[in-house]
């Protein structure tokens, strides 16, 4: 058993392949290249602890979601803790669905404390953010990604 994984070490090492960390939803974002922008922000949050190692469901951005929205780097390099803590817990649903689950309601309460509403018309989506299909299931949680951001805090629009 130790030998067959340090054989698959040495395969990924040797074929460049990235493991997902699926411990925790925290872990899968921030090891998750797919994620690397939100991952940023996640890490930098005072939310990274409850989404490590509570049953939440996370709603991931993908790095295209950010591509016509740079002040995400403002966030990151100012340290403004409010906002960024403001934008990760409008992504965060504190209770673990999966995607069906998610799309059988109209609404979700989510960290901050917002409500997101879900739509199932043309395709589902989270306060008019497309929502990919599936989920990735992690030990701590569920991890739903999104092809464009659900919240954009006040201050930033």
């Amino acid at each position: 058993m130790e030998r067959q994984g340090r054989d698959m070490d040495r395969f990924h090492e040797m074929n460049q392949v990235k493991v997902e960390n699926k411990i925790s939803p925290y872990r899968y974002v921030i090891s998750t290249e797919r994620y690397s922008r939100f991952g940023q922000l996640v890490k930098a949050s005072s939310l990274s602890r409850t989404i490590h190692s509570t049953g939440v469901t996370l709603l991931c951005p993908t790095d295209d979601a950010f591509e016509n929205w740079t002040p995400w780097l403002r966030l990151i390099k100012e340290g403004k803790q409010y906002e960024i803590d403001d934008f990760v817990g409008n992504h965060v649903i504190p209770m673990t669905l999966t995607y069906d689950d998610l799309k059988s309601k109209d609404t979700h309460a989510t960290l901050a404390g917002t409500t997101l509403e879900i739509s199932t018309r043309g395709g589902v989506t989270a306060n008019e953010a497309r929502v990919r299909s599936g989920h990735v299931i992690t030990e701590n949680g569920h991890v739903i990604g999104l092809d464009d951001l659900a919240y954009v805090p006040q201050a930033l629009r």
